[in-house]
């Protein structure tokens, strides 16, 4: 036994190389050569995309300048429901201070606004400043009276309200025109 185990010869590392289906290897340096590129990528995206999203609301599409709070802009922070806590921000375009669910605002985890539009909510909140509201969508109190929802929302032709004024807002399930912004007075 001993015998055959010495007549057998270790491959040398010239053997061994010659077993190794280098097509196979540079299939994996290639996969990973991919995967590195989509990471660098990926990371220039994220790079770029704050100074991108911040410039959207989020509520229409439409470009409406919206930045960090600027000096001029009082850093508020509201709870809508479930969707969670959102702060103010600087719109550039209107010149004010706004306050909507714009995932750049988000300041504590709650449902999106594409889940509030599919499943709804009820809640409650008051105005953090002097200002109007921008809601569309389903039923939305004011000073426990119901007011026509719209953009700005009237209450008996008042579309100003000040602050600390109650605000409670019925958004139904399945409604495409839930979410809530609110802007300030300049």
């Amino acid at each position: 036994m001993k015998d055959n185990k010495k007549d057998e010869k270790k491959p040398n590392w010239k053997e061994k190389i010659k077993e190794v289906n280098w097509w196979m290897v540079l299939a994996i340096i290639a996969v990973i050569a991919l995967l590195l590129s989509f990471a660098y990528r990926a990371q220039q995206a994220k790079l770029a995309a704050p100074a991108a999203s911040s410039q959207s609301s989020g509520q229409t599409g439409d470009q409406t300048g919206i930045v960090a709070a600027a000096p001029n802009c009082q850093e508020i922070g509201i709870t809508f429901g479930k969707s969670g806590s959102f702060r103010s921000v600087w719109d550039s375009n209107m010149k004010t201070c706004v306050l909507g669910m714009w995932e750049e605002a988000r300041i504590s985890p709650g449902m999106s606004l594409a889940d509030l539009k599919i499943q709804g909510d009820d809640y409650s909140f008051l105005m953090p400043f002097k200002g109007s509201i921008n809601h569309s969508a389903d039923t939305i109190f004011v000073n426990n009276t119901k007011c026509t929802p719209g953009n700005p929302v009237s209450c008996d032709g008042k579309t100003s309200f000040e602050k600390n004024t109650p605000v409670h807002i019925v958004s139904e399930p399945g409604n495409d025109s839930s979410g809530v912004m609110l802007i300030q007075n300049p």
